[in-house]
């Protein structure tokens, strides 16, 4: 199954760190397992780091659809501000967008 990751940039300290297992998203540490959603259904993620969630994370046929919060520095590059989302993010680490043009917050 496919999953796909928007962002919606937000100026903000913090970072963001994700990691993909199957239907399971972890997100800056706590998992949120999306395996028991249903075609057509949908959830709003709840607990600990759901606040970087944007939405209801919806199962669609063909994939799982994710909008989440991108933090981002005072100078952040223009990839970072208008990302393009993740089509098919796999499993492992996932890369996000530069929090600022001088650094890759790690």
């Amino acid at each position: 199954m496919n999953m796909q990751l928007s962002f919606s940039p937000m100026r903000s300290s913090e970072q963001l760190t994700l990691e993909r297992r199957d239907d399971v998203l972890i997100v800056n540490g706590t998992e949120f397992d999306f395996s028991g959603l249903a075609t057509l259904e949908s959830v709003l993620p709840t607990g600990p780091n759901s606040e970087w969630f944007v939405g209801a994370v919806v199962r669609q046929p063909d994939r799982l659809e994710v909008g989440l919060i991108l933090p981002h520095g005072p100078d952040a590059p223009h990839d970072t501000l208008f990302p393009t989302p993740v089509q098919n993010a796999r499993n492992g680490p996932i890369s996000v967008p530069n929090w600022s043009a001088d650094r890759d917050r790690d």
